[in-house]
C-alpha cells in the first residue's frame, strides 16, 4: 500500500526558483517499494507514480547522492565497454536465431529494466529493439556488468568451433553472421575457444598453433598437473592477471616427469611460445625431462605482459 504516513519520505528535488512550488518526492513503503509524488507549480498533489528500484537509485542519485550506499549497497565497479558497436550489433545478429522462449530467458537474465523496455514480435524484431535500448542506454549496468559486453559473450559462446584446416579437408562456409561476429571481435583483440572470449595475441607468434600443440602433447603424454597449471596462466594472462599468469606460469615452470616404460616424454617444439617474462617452450635436459624455461623481461620483472616471438636462446 502506498500511504505517505507509513512510508519512509527518502528525497526530495524541485526547480529551485521561487516563483514555482512545483516539487518531486520519492518515498519508500516498509515493503521497500519506491514510489515517486509529483506536485505542479502551485504545489498541488498532481501524480504519483511506481518506480523500479533503478529508477529510485537514479533518483537518490539526482537529489540525494549520499543516501544511496544506504538503500542500494556500494556502487559498481566502475567498468568499460570492450566491443565496437559493429560487433554489439553483430551479437545481436547471432542471437536472432534463439527461439523466443530462450530470448525471453536471455532478455529476463539481463533484469526488469532491459526485458520491460523490449516487445513481442518476432525475433528480428526484439533483437532490434534491443539495438536500438543499447544505443540509446550505453554503459548500460546488469548483473553481469555492462549490458553490450553481456549480450557479446552470450553470442560469442554460441559460435562453432573452428575444425582444423588440412589440405585434405572438405571447405566449410560459415554463417554470415558468425563471419561477421569473428570478424568483429578480432577487431576488438578478442577470439574465441570453446566458447569462451579470450584476449588475442600478436599473431607472429603463431599462437592458437603452437598453444594447442603444447597441451595436446602434455595431454598426451599424461603430464595432466602441468597442463592445467599452463592452461591457468593463458586465461589469467587472457583476462589481464599478470600477477596470477605468472604465479600458474612459475608453478608450470620445470616439468620432469617419467614417462610411461621411461620412454621419452615430448619431443622438442617447432616453435617456444615467449612472454616479456616467459618463455614456453619445451627441451630435454635428460631423454626423459622436460622443461619450461623462463627469462626476465626487460624490465627486470618476471610478470607476463605481452607474447611475442622468442628463440631458443630464451630458453634455459
Amino acid at each position: 500500500m502506498y500511504d505517505t504516513e507509513t512510508s519512509e519520505r527518502l528525497a526530495r528535488g524541485d526547480h529551485g526558483d521561487d516563483r514555482s512550488d512545483a516539487s518531486w518526492t520519492l518515498y519508500r513503503t516498509p515493503s521497500g517499494v519506491f514510489f515517486e509524488l509529483l506536485a505542479g507549480h502551485d504545489g498541488v498533489l498532481e501524480g504519483f507514480f511506481p518506480l523500479t528500484d533503478l529508477e529510485a537509485r537514479k533518483f537518490l542519485e539526482r537529489h540525494a547522492n549520499d543516501r544511496v550506499e544506504q538503500y542500494f549497497g556500494p556502487a559498481r565497479e566502475a567498468t568499460r565497454s570492450l566491443f565496437s558497436r559493429r560487433t554489439i550489433i553483430a551479437a545481436a545478429d547471432v542471437l536472432e536465431n534463439l527461439t523466443q522462449a530462450e530470448i525471453s530467458a536471455l532478455l529476463t537474465d539481463f533484469g526488469p529494466s532491459v526485458y520491460e523496455n523490449i516487445g513481442g514480435g518476432s525475433a528480428k524484431a526484439r533483437m532490434v529493439e534491443l539495438k536500438q535500448f543499447i544505443d540509446r542506454n550505453p554503459r548500460h549496468p546488469v548483473d553481469d556488468g555492462l549490458l553490450e559486453n553481456a549480450l557479446v559473450e552470450r553470442a560469442a559462446a554460441r559460435l562453432p568451433a573452428v575444425k582444423p584446416v588440412y589440405e585434405w579437408s572438405k571447405p566449410t562456409v560459415e554463417k554470415p553472421e558468425f563471419q561477421r561476429l569473428r570478424y568483429g571481435l578480432e577487431q576488438d583483440g578478442f577470439t574465441v575457444s570453446d566458447g569462451i572470449l579470450r584476449r588475442s595475441l600478436p599473431t607472429d607468434i603463431g599462437l592458437p598453433q603452437t598453444d594447442s600443440e603444447l597441451l595436446l602433447l602434455l595431454k598426451q603424454h599424461r603430464f595432466e598437473v602441468s597442463r592445467g597449471h599452463l592452461v591457468q596462466a593463458r586465461d589469467a594472462h587472457a583476462r589481464g592477471n599478470w600477477a596470477s599468469a605468472n604465479a600458474a606460469v612459475e608453478l608450470c615452470k620445470f616439468v620432469c616427469a617419467w614417462g610411461p616404460n621411461g620412454k621419452r616424454c615430448i619431443p622438442k617444439l617447432k616453435q617456444p611460445l615467449s612472454c616479456a617474462g616467459f618463455a614456453y617452450g619445451v627441451r630435454h635436459s635428460r631423454p626423459n625431462e622436460v622443461r619450461l624455461g623462463r627469462r626476465k623481461g626487460a624490465d627486470g620483472n618476471d610478470v607476463v605482459k605481452r607474447m611475442h616471438a622468442a628463440t631458443a636462446t630464451t630458453l634455459l
